[in-house]
């Protein structure tokens, strides 16, 4: 008897895919680098889509070695000669690979829109078993433009750490890496889309041809799994080809010309004559600042070393602060002289300039500024723009009306939310705060802005008139971003306690999705801890700080929300150290209490969350008990 085949093509094509789902390792974690792909046991989930990974972990910003090639033309070619050219976009291929097949035609035409403005595409063949006359038919059927070469003993695909046959790796024309992972998030393994949510690709061209840095930098991008080892090649270690690209992403955004740091970092002479506080800060983890202990996260905003370029540093200035070939150097940043999020819709300044004495200590200085929208608005992008930003130590704002403020001494552990809580907050080096699509924040019509301004003065009398710049979505989102805080108003610091926790706690009412994290603390704060505990009786502690700088108000964003069902207990500790052994400590004899100036304490942990999809349509509740 025969069996009669009844599985369409389209089917076929699915259990194959399907088949290379089973065959796959699991998508990429947030920590783990590339090239570790193969590393992780074949039990992914069927279908897999693009995940963002930890730049730090995928090179980026690095500059990448030269290689050679020959294409299917006889064209002999060699990464260096396309120094000219606007950028380099290299993307891995193999004829048969059902996800690379399907994205054909779309690199296609982004390889013919974007030559015309100056980018050179390489497609780099890593299939032995793909003849020459099937790479150039695949040329032919998708339009390619540009190089079209044979990898086939995988020396470039191992250069790079790559992971898939459907990789991309896009370069500015200083060979800096700026981008890899996915061409966008339409196809993958198991499914395919109508048109792609996120154009991965193509808005990293963007960002690299205008200058700026690319928002999302590395993801994974499933396909064809490849079975390397990344090339084990020594790190360089000098100024121009590694240590400049290092101090450009991390230290620049306050290390320049009219950024807010005391110093400049801009250029060789400038990081040389440094090299001691650098070492000193890198080696104490001091700078970038970043406190959340090792081990946590993902964090979407992480701004530490990784230890490869914490690494790099030191062995650099070990070596005698070498500087390398200048031709080496990366291409400059543009730095925004003004909005980061573009022209605001709308700007609400403090109501009088405030005169920053060149020294002394600034108590915090609170000021009210009322909007006058006669209906509400949901705010999608938001910027505090200081007019002194050497001067500013941190911007808070919250909705709160004049004289409506509840006396908080007494009140216990207790939530802070809605009007009276956080809304917006800055510190030197932190980015505008942008929503993705579909999410925003409420700002109440009529609603009154308190401003808590912190200065810090610096030897030069200063004038500061801080503004807040905010961008509208057009209609209500489908998830309202909210912000809560756990606090305590309701505790005693004893003289010379070293080490003094504070408490509150919150049982879920209802699920929420938890996005970020901003702890506060005052001169006292030594550590900080955010924990969960799920209902199923599990413990995890999701934010642990064990070293807490009040100079730093970090906000700290999951790269994964974070979903947590009704009857989950989320908690926040903070530590406080009121002993003569601190030194920022205002009077080691006094008894602490709850204050907003910064020699009496706050402990509030505020987190950003918004309900499920199926529960999140916008409303004025923001209780996360369900109130």
């Amino acid at each position: 008897m025969r069996i009669r085949n009844t599985l369409a093509p389209a089917a076929a094509l699915a259990l194959l895919i399907g088949f290379l789902a089973w065959q796959a390792p699991a998508a990429l974690s947030q920590s783990a680098s590339p090239q570790d792909r193969h590393r992780h046991e074949p039990k992914g989930p069927v279908r897999q889509q693009p995940q963002a990974l930890d730049p730090s972990q995928a090179r980026i910003g690095e500059m990448v070695d030269d290689f050679e090639f020959v294409d299917l033309d006889g064209r002999k070619g060699r990464l260096h000669q396309f120094r000219s050219s606007a950028a380099i976009v290299i993307i891995l291929r193999d004829v048969d690979c059902p996800v690379g097949k399907r994205y054909g035609n779309t690199l296609g035409r982004l390889s013919r829109e974007y030559s015309k403005r100056g980018v050179r595409f390489i497609f780099l063949n890593v299939n032995r078993a793909d003849a020459p006359d099937s790479m150039q038919a695949e040329r032919r059927e998708f339009g390619l433009g540009g190089f079209y070469a044979a990898d086939h003993d995988r020396k470039v695909a191992r250069l790079l750490g790559a992971a898939s046959t459907t990789e991309a790796f896009l370069l500015d024309s200083a060979l800096t890496l700026h981008y890899r992972g996915a061409v966008d998030d339409q196809y993958g393994i198991g499914f395919s889309r109508k048109a792609p949510r996120n154009t991965y690709l193509r808005t990293a061209l963007e960002s690299v041809l205008a200058g700026t840095e690319v928002e999302v930098a590395a993801t994974t991008a499933p396909g064809c799994y490849l079975d390397l080892k990344a090339a084990t090649t020594a790190a360089k270690a000098d100024y121009s080809s590694r240590i400049s690209r290092i101090i450009q992403r991390n230290c620049l955004s306050c290390h320049r010309s009219g950024g807010s740091a005391p110093f400049q970092l801009a250029t060789y002479e400038q990081v040389k004559s440094r090299a001691g506080i650098i070492e000193y800060v890198v080696e104490e983890g001091i700078m970038p600042p970043w406190f959340a202990d090792h081990g946590s996260g993902p964090w979407a905003n992480d701004r530490s070393l990784s230890s490869r370029d914490r690494k790099a540093i030191l062995q650099w200035i070990e070596e005698g602060t070498p500087e390398g070939d200048p031709q080496h150097l990366p291409k400059p940043r543009r730095w925004a002289s003004g909005w980061t999020i573009g022209q605001p819709d709308a700007v609400i300044e403090i109501p009088e300039p405030i005169r920053v004495p060149a020294e002394g200590v600034m108590d915090y200085i609170y000021v009210y500024a009322k909007t006058d929208f006669p209906e509400d608005r949901w705010v999608q992008r938001m910027e505090i723009l200081p007019t002194a930003p050497q001067a500013v130590h941190h911007v808070l704002i919250f909705i709160e009306e004049p004289g409506r403020s509840r006396g908080r001494r007494g009140l216990g552990p207790r939530f802070q939310t809605g009007a009276g809580g956080y809304f917006a907050s800055t510190v030197p080096g932190q980015q505008a705060a942008l929503f993705p699509q579909g999410m925003a924040k409420l700002l109440p019509k009529g609603a009154w802005l308190k401003f808590q301004l912190h200065y810090t003065p610096n030897g030069t009398e200063l004038v500061d008139r801080t503004r807040l710049g905010l961008v509208f979505a057009d209609a209500a989102p489908e998830r309202l971003v909210r912000t809560a805080g756990l606090s305590n108003w309701r505790f005693e610091i004893p003289p010379g306690a070293a080490n003094y926790p504070v408490s509150a706690s919150h049982r879920l009412r209802r699920d929420l999705v938890l996005l970020s994290f901003f702890p506060h603390m005052h001169l006292r704060g030594k550590a900080f801890k955010y924990e969960v505990t799920y209902p199923d009786g599990r413990h995890v502690e999701v934010l642990p700080i064990s070293r807490y700088d009040f100079n730093w108000q970090l906000h700290y964003q999951l790269e994964t929300p974070l979903h947590l069902p009704a009857g989950t207990i989320l908690k926040a500790t903070g530590w406080f150290d009121n002993s003569p052994d601190n030194p920022a400590n205002p009077d080691p004899e006094r008894t602490v209490l709850p204050g907003e100036q910064t020699y009496d304490e706050m402990m509030i942990g505020y987190f950003d969350w918004h309900a499920p999809a199926s529960n999140s349509k916008p409303n004025r509740s923001t209780r996360p008990g369900g109130r």
